[in-house]
């Protein structure tokens, strides 16, 4: 295959996704920013998380794409000033319809950058009835 071949997906193209998840980024992190400074209320951040796992599973995912329907039972923990701990249920599926939404258990990390503004790093796990992705961003393995 040539590589322009691979890097082609439903979306236009694999960069175009990833600007997309990097906003989704910037709205978590904003969201995240106010709950560990201000008011410990988490607002928008179950749909905005939600839209952060639905972009990075169509970079993680093909034939078929995968998203997120929902993030529900999220729970949050300050781990420190720029670390968030969470714990949520999701609905994961395939984007064609061609299968069932199955509740998955979210597990992880973020990092905070020292701006707040943006996301340093995640390490966030997705399992449920067959479905096992790993979300990261700056993590080393």
């Amino acid at each position: 295959m040539k590589e322009k071949e691979v890097s082609k997906s439903k979306y236009g193209s694999r960069r175009k996704v990833k600007a997309i998840v990097r906003n989704m980024e910037h709205l978590v992190a904003l969201g995240l920013r106010d709950y560990v400074d201000f008011d410990n209320r988490k607002g928008r951040l179950p749909r905005d998380i939600e839209w952060l796992l639905t972009w990075y599973l169509k970079l993680a995912s093909r034939n078929p794409y995968f998203w997120c329907d929902e993030v529900s039972e999220l729970k949050l923990k300050k781990v420190s000033k720029k670390v968030v701990a969470l714990k949520a249920v999701a609905e994961i599926g395939p984007e064609d319809g061609t299968g069932k939404t199955v509740s998955c258990q979210v597990i992880g990390a973020i990092t905070l950058s020292s701006t707040k503004k943006e996301l340093k790093n995640y390490d966030i796990k997705i399992v449920g009835d067959g479905i096992d992705f790993h979300v990261t961003k700056g993590i080393k393995n």
